[in-house]
């Protein structure tokens, strides 16, 4: 039996009732019937959510709740509030803004927090036995969900799992398909599939050229884990600290900005600004020629001219 949530919130014309259905719960049975409620579908699946996504599309806006950004986690971790910052304002007031928020606390102490364990809000629950629910998480994802959502056959789920347990270990990989399809034993075709199943299921960030047309139907330039928690779970003390920075950098601004990959730089945001990730002592060179260049540097509190600190591009939503 489904379980059904009723609860009640406040708005505009006073207190209303929302009701929560699981997502197997047929809403059309109700959509006529409740005309007067709040309706929220939820899922345990991702890729179930996914699937039926066309046909909610003409009953119900469809919210996509990413993970904990690094603005999020501040205040859920430390009670420290503050607005949604814009790409604009990190570009031009970077100084400004992390003055105002290393006046309030130590904001490298907080993001290595953060990148470790701080995507997923569960993490509250047991901080010690966090990673081993994320790996149990992608276990889920690769032997429940996909098989129930894609029709995949149990024999192409462990071509799935030997996929993701190679890129895992080479992370940000610039892959080479025709290796990697003879490497796990399956067709082009089918490995750029699995590649598109792993992304739906956020296992996986694929990173694109910028190009248009038929070229996007071609392999991603780069890909990485889903987030860092995922690095530091699968990796524990060998996680490369190189991946990580990318693949924060890659999975905070991609929420609300268009990101791909250049040869020149590591990262192009909007087909407009062009940033190189890396630690401190990175230096200015390989933005030599490049208009509107950053460098996204990690482990600095306060930045100067086009040196960003990193941790700033975790609150922008």
């Amino acid at each position: 039996m489904t379980m059904i949530h009723f609860m009640f919130h406040w708005t505009i014309f006073g207190l209303l009732p929302t009701l929560y259905l699981s997502w197997r719960m047929s809403f059309r049975k109700w959509e006529g019937k409740l005309c007067f409620w709040t309706k929220c579908i939820t899922g345990s699946s991702l890729l179930e959510i996914h699937k039926g996504e066309a046909d909610l599309s003409r009953r119900a806006v469809t919210y996509h709740l990413h993970g904990l950004s690094f603005r999020e986690f501040l205040q859920f971790e430390y009670g420290y509030k503050m607005e949604v910052l814009p790409l604009s304002d990190i570009l031009t007031k970077h100084i400004e803004l992390a003055m105002n928020v290393s006046k309030q606390l130590k904001p490298l102490v907080a993001f290595n927090e953060y990148l470790t364990y701080g995507y997923f809000p569960f993490y509250k629950e047991d901080k010690i036995l966090y990673h081993e629910r994320l790996l149990a998480i992608l276990n889920t994802i690769l032997d429940v969900d996909l098989p129930s959502t894609e029709k995949i056959d149990y024999y192409s789920i462990g071509k799935i799992k030997k996929l993701f347990s190679i890129l895992a270990g080479l992370v940000p990989y610039i892959p080479n398909i025709s290796m990697l399809s003879k490497e796990i034993e399956v067709s082009r075709i089918s490995l750029l599939n699995y590649l598109s199943y792993l992304q739906k299921a956020q296992a996986l960030l694929l990173l694109d050229k910028e190009a248009s047309g038929i070229k996007q139907l071609t392999k991603p330039e780069k890909i990485y884990l889903g987030n860092t928690n995922y690095a530091y779970a699968l990796g524990g003390e060998k996680t490369d600290i190189g991946n990580v920075r990318e693949t924060f950098f890659f999975n905070q601004t991609a929420v609300k900005h268009k990101v791909t990959y250049s040869s020149q730089i590591d990262f192009t945001l909007n087909e407009t600004y062009n940033f190189e990730i890396g630690g401190k002592n990175k230096i200015q060179k390989q933005l030599a020629g490049v208009e509107n260049g950053y460098l996204a540097l990690d482990n600095i509190e306060i930045g100067f001219n086009n040196e960003i600190p990193f941790w700033l591009f975790g609150l922008m939503y």
